[in-house]
């Protein structure tokens, strides 16, 4: 929950400083916020280190990243923003709807997307063990996750920078039509149907 409050300003920040190219750029942050979420098993998959010094460097790391981002100002795009009022965004949430259920999904994503990359690993050596008899090393499992987790963020530039491009209208009705796709049983995500 806590990136939660990392992951919007930071996409706000980057969108006040581009007025063209806003979707790859948010694609950008949403990218690097995967692979930084990913690191502490990249880093224990290299280095094959006990965890205490996953938690060392990996922190060292996002202290470095704090002290980096300390001189970023919003850029020219930037419009102004009412204090923050808290009891207001509660009440908003309360009373208005979608809001409240735009929140919750969001919410519910981030605990959901979090709970699959912190239970990856013991998925992943479960995985192995079952299939070929021995578990995997420390080190295959840390890469082999942070390489899962990096698939997250190239998914996440990707369709930002798609979502930032205007439609071609021949493409919007299979667009509208993509998801109901989706949900026939047994149909691979990425292979192009061919009716």
């Amino acid at each position: 929950m806590a990136l939660a409050g990392i992951y919007a300003p930071g996409v706000r920040l980057v969108a006040t400083h581009y007025a063209r190219g806003r979707g790859v750029a948010t694609g950008v942050v949403v990218g690097a916020l995967t692979l930084g979420s990913g690191s502490p098993n990249l880093v224990r998959g290299v280095g094959d280190v006990p965890w205490q010094v996953t938690i060392i460097v990996t922190s060292g790391l996002a202290v470095t990243s704090a002290i980096v981002v300390v001189p970023v100002r919003t850029g020219p795009g930037a419009v102004s923003t009412p204090p923050l009022d808290l009891g207001a965004a509660a009440r908003a949430m309360v009373h208005s709807r979608p809001l409240g259920l735009a929140t919750a999904g969001y919410l519910g994503h981030m605990c959901e997307l979090y709970a699959l990359w912190a239970w990856m690993a013991t998925f992943y050596t479960a995985s192995r063990t079952t299939s070929a008899g021995a578990a995997p090393s420390v080190s295959e499992t840390g890469v082999v996750v942070f390489a899962a987790v990096g698939v997250a963020g190239d998914g996440g530039l990707g369709g930002c920078g798609a979502a930032g491009r205007p439609a071609r209208p021949h493409r919007d009705h299979q667009r509208r039509h993509d998801h109901q796709w989706l949900l026939l049983p047994g149909q691979p995500v990425g292979v192009r149907r061919s009716w």
